[in-house]
């Protein structure tokens, strides 16, 4: 029975995937009778034929093979050669007596470019180095030993897979040689020229293979196919109204966000408009990768259950109830729901903890180079006093500040469980200390118009308040920076607090107010 979930996975990457670029010193030779021949004619009409943009270069010298780096860190999948022999430089600058440098034969430059690959770009990446050599496992362990040290690297039989990179070592296809007739067991790795677009398009399934990595690509695929609808509302047209609004800014960076958040809006909206219904997609999961949770006493829900319970028709009481007759307690699904849709070999508490971690904090990467700006939502620790706070200062009293200093409020934090937790970084929960006698604040000098963050030598943001109003550089409190909360997240805690500070206490007839 076909894999629909993998299926419709594959229609999703090969919908994402747009380009393929090639790099092979061999690629102007196609006639070349030798292993190491390319013929870039016929690898471009099998990858047109699957829709796909497909670039072949054939650098002379290794200076030009290296400034194709920039140019590779664009592309969705790269396929390199491994055997590189670029052409002579002029013989003048050439010993005549010195050997050929054995390492620009075997990989040396090819491994510089994967080691910068894997290193500078936050693209995903495919890579797959296409040789004619047959030292398949001698070349996948020299790829390894140059990235071995990037965290996430591991390596399987002629293939690695880092965090946002996987490498696949390939044969090209020449068997008329007979070099794997005494190497049978990397006969599986030898592709013909056909078998590129199919073979590229599986690994590439299989990397991103999930639910949610098929949102995202499905969504980034339909604003790629959107662009000009997008620009068609966010046009030049506007340029004028926007500086418009931006000159009469106090401070011209808040333009700036606005235009970033109207970007955001549309995107959103986009998403929620174009793309697809995802109930057959999350059903096919259901089948084919979630395995029947065990709830209680050794008893399995299941996938029939599973399958019901994603009905967007049932209410909440119905999907307790049809808990409830299948034999466990209905009231408890709440404290099922975060396991009961598992995946053999994943990680489920750390999903739940990252996937919290996502709706309410605002800083999804990192590092940034832009330093944090304290404001409501920013969550600190002091590093004196090793005690966490949350900034209630709203917003408008955060930005366009005199030069000088200016208090802060803050409500502490405490580890423990409550109304509203918050996840840190670090694997802490912390919930909010509501109590107004425990309210803080904290002066602290403003530079350029709000109280921005810088590093310290432990390369940590942090905000530095001095003690008391006056601007004493001796008398000072160092605060990190963990996170800024989501706007209404923070909206949430400010309202949560002035509702318990406007409470109202009376003294009133007991006999009346126990009254039912």
């Amino acid at each position: 029975m076909n894999n629909r979930f993998l299926l419709a996975s594959k229609e999703i990457a090969d919908r994402f995937l747009q380009n393929v670029i090639f790099i092979d010193d061999m690629a102007d030779k196609s006639e070349n009778d030798s292993p190491q021949a390319f013929n870039p004619m016929v690898v471009t009409k099998f990858f047109a034929s699957k829709g796909k943009l497909c670039t072949i270069l054939a650098p002379k010298n290794s200076d030009e093979f290296l400034n194709y780096t920039q140019l590779l860190m664009k592309a969705d999948v790269i396929v390199l050669d491994w055997t590189l022999i670029f052409q002579q430089q002029a013989s003048e600058d050439l010993d005549p007596e010195a050997d050929a440098p054995e390492e620009e034969i075997h990989g040396a430059d090819t491994l510089k470019v994967i080691r910068t690959l894997c290193t500078d770009c936050q693209k995903y990446k495919l890579i797959i180095v296409y040789t004619g050599d047959v030292n398949l496992e001698e070349i996948n362990n020299a790829i390894f030993q140059t990235i071995s040290d990037i965290e996430g690297a591991s390596k399987g039989v002629c293939e690695i897979h880092l965090r946002n990179t996987s490498i696949f070592v390939r044969a090209k296809d020449d068997m008329t040689y007979g070099r794997f007739k005494h190497l049978p067991k990397f006969k599986p790795f030898v592709l013909s020229y056909d078998m590129l677009p199919e073979f590229i398009l599986e690994k590439f399934t299989q990397e991103v293979y999930g639910l949610v990595p098929n949102f995202v690509l499905n969504t980034l695929a339909t604003i790629r196919e959107n662009t000009s609808l997008i620009l068609s509302k966010l046009s030049r047209n506007l340029d004028s109204a926007y500086m418009g609004h931006r000159i009469i800014q106090d401070n011209q960076s808040d333009a700036k966000l606005m235009l970033t958040r109207v970007f955001g809006d549309a995107l959103i909206d986009l998403a929620n408009t174009k793309d697809k219904d995802y109930q057959d997609l999350v059903h096919a999961w259901i089948e084919e990768c979630v395995q029947e949770p065990v709830l209680e006493n050794d008893k399995t829900l299941s996938k029939d259950i599973l399958l019901k319970l994603v009905d967007p028709a049932l209410t909440i009481e119905e999907r307790i109830t049809l808990v409830g007759n299948a034999g466990f307690k209905g009231k408890n699904l709440e404290k099922y729901a975060p396991r009961l849709y598992t995946v053999p070999e994943r990680d489920h508490e750390n999903a739940n903890i990252e996937f919290a971690k996502l709706t309410h904090h605002k800083n999804y990467f990192r590092p940034s180079s832009i330093p944090p700006v304290l404001s409501l939502g920013t969550i600190v620790m002091s590093q004196n006093s090793k005690k966490y706070y949350v900034c209630v200062q709203q917003r408008c009293d955060s930005v366009r500040i005199k030069e000088g200093v200016r208090n802060f409020i803050f409500l502490p934090l405490i580890e423990k469980g409550g109304e509203h937790p918050i996840l840190t970084d670090d694997g802490k929960t912390l919930s909010v200390d509501y109590t107004s006698y425990n309210i803080k604040v904290f002066p602290f000098k403003a530079t350029h118009g709000c109280i921005s963050a810088h590093l310290n030598e432990n390369s940590e943001y942090v905000f530095i308040a001095n003690k008391c109003e006056a601007d004493d550089t001796d008398n000072v409190e160092i605060f990190r920076w963990i996170v800024d909360l989501k706007d209404l997240h923070a909206q949430r805690i400010i309202n949560t607090y002035c509702a318990k500070v406007y409470r109202v206490g009376l003294d009133e007839s007991e006999w009346l107010r126990t009254q039912k």
